[in-house]
């Protein structure tokens, strides 16, 4: 269990290097969301997500996936950000 913000950021930086997502998997979250355009919101700007996220700790590909996306599902499986999708 995390219980500290600096425990939180330790497990954001093994992340980095052990579970980065690839090329291909950020292609199919595009194609996901070619065929499912509801299911995601809408990308912000970096100023946005720094703004929304001050001092909380975030690895590199859920930064890039709030802002390419905004926040979304998968299937059933919603992943927050800091706007919604419409489903």
């Amino acid at each position: 269990m995390v219980e500290r913000k600096d425990d939180l950021a330790g497990a954001v930086a093994v992340y980095d290097e052990v579970a980065a997502m690839t090329n291909e998997t950020w292609e199919l979250l595009e194609k996901y969301y070619q065929r499912y355009p509801s299911s995601k919101a809408t990308g912000i700007d970096a100023y946005e997500f720094e703004k929304g996220f001050i001092g909380l700790p975030a690895s590199q590909d859920y930064r890039e996936y709030v802002m390419r996306f905004g926040g979304g599902i998968i299937g059933a499986e919603p992943i927050y950000g800091l706007r919604f999708a419409a489903v």
